[in-house]
């Protein structure tokens, strides 16, 4: 039987005298709201309104994978406006529309789960869109956190779980499912400075642990997902996902060690980069992101103080070879014998291959480039799909 007051799992009881318990007790029949109560990190009592006490009771009853803790549940409910309870549909983003889905849920049968997920922190498109709350949380509990203007677009580029279980699967990953229930926990009124820190960290774009995984880092649909949405129009780096996924698979992925590494020739600095496209300076890091990593994912070397001997080498030649060898590769073998041969001759051939660092890589820049490397890519990458490309990845027309 659950307790009266608080009514369920409770995490903090407070130290009460016995006066205030026997008016808590008369409270009932008193006519004197039925609420529940905390403590903050800093010891302080907090109140919640007796539509949240109902809001998390019902979702202990019927969707107890929303929340890792009660205090994570109340956190989120008092950061939303309560809305009409007799119009719950009225005002999607309000306690009294997931209070509503959450009563749902205990009658649902096979439908039980999506309904919970309704009912939960993101709304899942019924009690608003989950990309509409990971901003408007993000705001609200996480300030320290980019929000682009356009953070509702943008948010598209995560991942979708499909579900909602915030002490399982959902509490890793690179989805916006994960980000909910980090955020959950920072804005549990209990949460201490660290812990709000450390959870909104990892609720970022660039997640800091948990909400990540190599795979999917790595993986060419990741990849290509976050490259289509931080790098529409004119910053495009690919014609479309065929085309991505086809030079995703053709390149290195990197390791696990490498998913947060912004500066080798791999998929995980090229996804670093599409992410910090969606928050900051697209216009720069989106051609970072692209085929050539533009020298950033993947560096130039050259002669130094230390070796004013050395020969330059010029990052962009090493995808462009992997690239050429894959999608031509009868016309490859007609030319080298190896990747080192192909590689050998771009790295002498900077003057008109154009090959050094940030001269800038999307498809509208290598269109119109002419005798550069930038144009040989994406030529050779057109070639997946239609080999008669072949012909200007090697340099003829309209690349020379």
């Amino acid at each position: 039987m659950k307790p009266q007051v608080t009514r369920s799992w409770l995490r903090h009881s407070l130290a009460l005298g016995m006066g205030a318990l026997s008016i808590l007790a008369c409270a009932p029949i008193a006519g004197i709201e039925d609420r529940t109560y905390s403590k903050n990190a800093l010891e302080e009592v907090i109140e919640y309104s007796e539509m949240c006490v109902e809001y998390c009771d019902t979702v202990e009853d019927n969707c107890p994978l929303l929340y890792a803790s009660r205090d994570n549940c109340l956190g989120v409910c008092s950061l939303w406006d309560e809305g009409d309870i007799n119009e719950p549909r009225s005002e999607p983003n309000s306690v009294a529309c997931r209070l509503n889905q959450a009563r749902l849920a205990g009658s649902s049968g096979s439908e039980k789960a999506d309904i919970c997920q309704a009912a939960g922190p993101g709304g899942n498109g019924v009690c608003g869109d989950n990309c509409e709350n990971f901003c408007i949380m993000t705001r609200k509990v996480c300030p320290m956190n980019p929000v682009p203007s356009d953070c509702e677009e943008k948010c598209q580029a995560f991942g979708d779980s499909g579900t909602f279980d915030a002490p399982g699967v959902d509490h890793e990953g690179d989805t916006v499912q994960c980000r909910l229930v980090h955020m959950s926990t920072s804005a549990a009124k209990t949460s201490t400075p660290v812990l709000i820190e450390t959870h909104c960290g990892h609720a970022n774009w660039h997640a800091a642990d948990w909400c990540y995984q190599f795979d999917q880092i790595a993986c060419c649909e990741h990849y290509c997902r976050v490259v289509r949405v931080a790098c529409p129009g004119e910053l495009a780096v690919y014609d479309n996902d065929e085309q991505c996924m086809a030079t995703c698979e053709a390149l290195d992925k990197g390791t696990k060690e490498s998913w947060n590494d912004d500066t080798g020739d791999h998929i995980a600095c090229r996804t670093w980069h599409a992410v910090t496209s969606l928050i900051s300076e697209p216009e720069k890091h989106c051609s970072h992101a692209g085929p050539t990593g533009d020298g950033h994912c993947g560096l130039d070397t050259g002669p130094t103080e230390q070796d004013p001997d050395a020969k330059a080498t010029f990052a962009a030649c090493r995808p462009y070879c992997r690239l050429l060898e894959a999608s031509c590769a009868a016309e490859f073998a007609e030319h080298w014998d190896s990747q080192e041969d192909c590689v050998a001759e771009c790295d002498d051939s900077d003057r008109s291959f154009k090959a050094a660092k940030d001269t800038g890589y999307s498809v509208a820049i290598a269109e119109k480039a002419g005798d550069t490397l930038g144009c040989r890519t994406l030529h050779a990458i057109r070639a997946f799909e239609e080999p008669s490309n072949c012909a200007a990845a090697f340099g003829a027309a309209p690349c020379n």
